[in-house]
């Protein structure tokens, strides 16, 4: 009962916190949707971007004084907040993402996720990732891009749409290369070779570098464990019943790819995430070895 009494507080908090930052960020982005300019976009940016700070600073501090979300951060490199990144992450739960707002603050700038086009309709949360240039990408199947190979360069067009925005902005892309959240299920219908992760998509890390790759300072390699293979559910989160969640940060140099050809370029970073995935699935082997113990 106390656990869930827990949840419930914390919850309402949060989201008493959430709408109280969109108050604050709603005037702001609605100067933005009134005048598009380039002088005044920039003005907004770094003014929202302020307001994202705070947000992620109030849910650190709700989540420490109803004592969940607990984790262990360990960083190989030198992160900092004036920097560009490319962020790769497992994906195991939607909790990942709260991990993510709560880590980055003052380590490195506010992430932007590479979002569903349908979540811009999303009340409340889909009009802020709009305000603050989420990337909005229409999914296509592999079917859809054989018949029409023209809907692969419109994803790439509009990565470049969306990555020429951040010019002259430190900013972190997050891209989660497995598309979805990782369950049993979906690992066996993928039969995917690795025992803790799905089978990536090199296309978003290939987008992002082909059109960002002068102005990335690194590629931030970034592996979450949890006590259960799958992750929590978001209730599950707010009882802190699965805690502490293991987190580690290697920085990483922006990898070359061919970009003489697309199919030459696909390949290349294919062959990367590929190798990543071997490293990141033996990482996670080791530190669910290591939290096993903490659970007897």
């Amino acid at each position: 009962m106390r656990r869930q009494c827990t949840a419930g507080v914390t919850l309402v908090l949060g989201v008493i916190w959430l709408l109280g930052c969109f108050l604050l960020l709603l005037p702001i982005a609605l100067i933005k949707l009134a005048l598009p300019h380039q002088a005044v976009r920039g003005w907004c940016a770094g003014r929202m971007d302020r307001i994202v700070g705070l947000f992620s600073a109030g849910l650190q501090r709700l989540l420490a004084l109803m004592r969940v979300g607990a984790y262990e951060l360990r960083i190989h490199g030198d992160l900092r907040t004036d920097r560009t990144y490319l962020l790769i992450c497992n994906h195991q739960s939607w909790v990942d993402i709260l991990y993510l707002l709560v880590l980055h603050h003052r380590r490195i700038p506010f992430p932007r996720f590479f979002l569903k086009r349908e979540l811009i309709w999303f009340p409340v949360i889909g009009f802020a990732c709009w305000a603050m240039d989420f990337p909005f990408m229409r999914r296509y199947s592999s079917q859809a891009k054989a018949a029409n190979p023209a809907l692969a360069q419109r994803d790439l067009e509009t990565a470049r749409a969306a990555c020429a925005r951040y010019r002259g902005r430190a900013v972190t892309i997050i891209n989660y290369v497995e598309g979805t959240r990782f369950s049993r299920a979906r690992h066996a219908a993928q039969q995917a070779r690795w025992t803790h992760l799905l089978n990536p998509r090199a296309g978003g890390v290939s987008y992002v570098i082909d059109a960002m790759g002068d102005q990335l300072d690194g590629i931030i390699d970034t592996t979450l464990a949890y006590p259960t293979p799958e992750g929590p559910g978001f209730w599950r989160f707010l009882t802190g019943t699965e805690q502490p969640v293991l987190v580690e940060m290697a920085l990483r140099p922006v990898p070359s790819f061919d970009h003489s050809t697309p199919r030459g370029r696909r390949e290349q970073a294919r062959n990367w995430v590929n190798a990543l995935w071997d490293e990141k699935d033996l990482r996670i082997e080791a530190m669910r070895a290591e939290l096993e113990p903490r659970l007897r």
